[in-house]
């Protein structure tokens, strides 16, 4: 057995797995030696993370860094767990941002490594317990917002090691993102709620038999949350719902009485700081409200029959796409599908005519106008020709066109509803699984690029370095590789892409 007592040898291995600059990763190794007496097993077992990880010489630097901060019987019990080192390899050579939130973090050290947390998917129905157990447990605000940017800590740190380490396909990764907001969300209506109704007292309205029950309450989310899609660095975007204006809040004793409108548009404004206020640990979710009705000059929150009338008389033609995902995440669901229900005709228009046919169109111009006035979108893995966006739109604006007529079209997954085509018979088979096939490795990709440095970017970097990284952490050998895979399934999406609108949508 190679032990670190002979230089030279360990200078081949090192070679050997890939470190480019040997004489700083025996600087870091020494580093370690130092802070954990190593036995030969522990040393192969650590070799075996490095072997694994994407860049060796970052996981050194990050193993390093973790002496300093967790204790050393920690660190050697995670080692002694076989299925371990290959896990902490691709976490701690594949990411600099991870390991820093996981340094001096004992706890979830311990959950992941030595509790088997990272060989689990979760759970949405235990996550959303906990989420509103935590908000129960809480008496102020400050206390529930560091209460679930602990449990983000946790759970992004959990689904972003399982996604490096290859244990979560894609689907899993971006539903157990998605459950994680919903699951935070569902915490912080439930504490928003029983903060102002002990303010205000209960936002009750009165039913057709002379009773009395309280007003309901939905968010709704959009976009990728909505679709069970979102990654890494997205910002969630909401609406807020209540069912009607026509009441007032309980009052009573010490109590002010309020409008229900009052009372849902200071609801929204906690629920958002929960959410979204950056304080010592940080935020949950950046919150986006721009897709309420009349974006940012409309109310915070609005009541059901204001939206209803909103949609109905002004709705834009990218209300309706954006509308295609929307879906009841915390406070009162039915709220939700009744609305959604409600505005199915303006989304789903049942008779193609030349004008939606148009708006459709000039949607897809815009598009194709901004990637092509932009070069430097000739990286950027969601703005670029090929990319993401043109994924997507192009499942929507069939379904757009299609939906109505075709209720099984009305799905807010991008690759359920790609799939959903061929089975309407408006696209081939060989032309969705290009598309599936891009969106799955762009997508991936997205992916490593943000936790790398937990930026909020999708575009690919250009320093060789970076690249090889970032190609190993995708199972591929090198730049080279990256590129051409990258570049072989962007013709694809442009060749797919490209025929939109290229056949009479009525003759499909």
């Amino acid at each position: 057995m190679t032990t670190p007592s002979r230089p030279d040898s360990l200078s081949d291995r090192l070679g050997e797995i890939g470190v480019v600059d040997t004489n700083r990763a025996l600087l870091l190794i020494e580093e370690i030696r130092n802070r954990i007496p190593w036995t030969d097993l522990a040393w192969e077992a650590m070799f075996a993370g490095a072997r694994a990880a994407p860049d060796p010489t970052l996981y050194f630097l990050n193993l390093s860094k973790m002496c300093d901060s967790l204790p050393a019987g920690d660190l050697a019990q995670a080692y002694a767990h076989p299925e371990n080192p290959p896990v902490l390899g691709a976490l701690l050579g594949g990411s600099e941002s991870l390991p820093e939130q996981l340094a001096g973090k004992r706890e979830v050290f311990s959950f992941l490594f030595l509790e088997g947390g990272v060989a689990s998917a979760g759970t949405p129905a235990s996550l959303l317990s906990e989420a509103i157990d935590l908000a129960d447990r809480c008496e102020t605000e400050k206390e529930v917002q560091a209460a679930l940017r602990r449990l983000r800590l946790r759970e992004v740190l959990r689904i972003a090691t399982r996604d490096l380490a290859g244990f979560a396909p894609l689907s899993e990764v971006m539903a157990d993102l998605s459950q994680l907001a919903s699951a935070a969300l569902a915490g912080a209506v439930r504490f928003a709620r029983r903060q102002l109704s002990a303010r205000y007292g209960a936002p009750v309205i009165e039913t057709i038999g002379g009773g009395r029950r309280e007003c309901g309450f939905v968010v709704l989310g959009m976009g990728k949350l909505g679709g069970d899609e979102l990654n890494f660095s997205s910002d969630i975007d909401l609406i807020y719902l209540y069912e009607t204006e026509r009441g007032m809040t309980e009052g009573g004793e010490g109590k002010e009485a309020v409008t229900l409108h009052e009372y849902f548009i200071r609801l929204g404004e906690v629920i958002t700081r929960i959410i979204s206020e950056a304080t010592e640990d940080g935020i949950v979710f950046r919150v986006d409200l721009r897709l309420r009705p009349d974006g940012t000059k409309g109310e915070l929150a609005n009541s059901l029959r204001s939206a209803e009338i909103y949609y109905e008389s002004w709705g834009q033609p990218w209300e309706r796409a954006a509308m295609i995902k929307a879906r009841p995440l915390a406070g009162d669901p039915w709220v939700g599908e009744g609305f959604l229900k409600t505005i199915t005709p303006f989304v789903y228009r049942k008779y193609l005519d030349f004008t939606s046919i148009e708006e459709v169109k000039e949607m897809k111009d815009r598009i194709d106008l901004a990637s092509a006035r932009n070069r430097k979108h000739e990286r950027d893995l969601k703005l670029g020709a090929g990319g993401i966006r043109e994924i997507e739109f192009f499942a929507q604006a069939h379904q757009l066109i299609y939906g109505g007529k075709n209720p099984d079209l009305r799905r807010r997954g991008t690759v359920e509803t790609l799939r959903a085509l061929v089975g309407s018979g408006i696209i081939s088979r060989k032309e969705s699984e290009m598309l599936v096939g891009a969106y799955g490795f762009l997508r991936s990709l997205e992916h490593r690029i943000q936790v790398y440095q937990d930026r909020q970017t999708h575009v690919l970097p250009q320093k060789e370095g970076d690249l090889l990284r970032l190609a190993r952490t995708m199972g591929l050998p090198d730049g080279p590789a990256l590129l051409a895979a990258m570049d072989r399934h962007r013709g694809n999406v442009q060749t797919v892409y490209d025929s939109l609108f290229r056949t009479p949508p009525g003759e499909a």
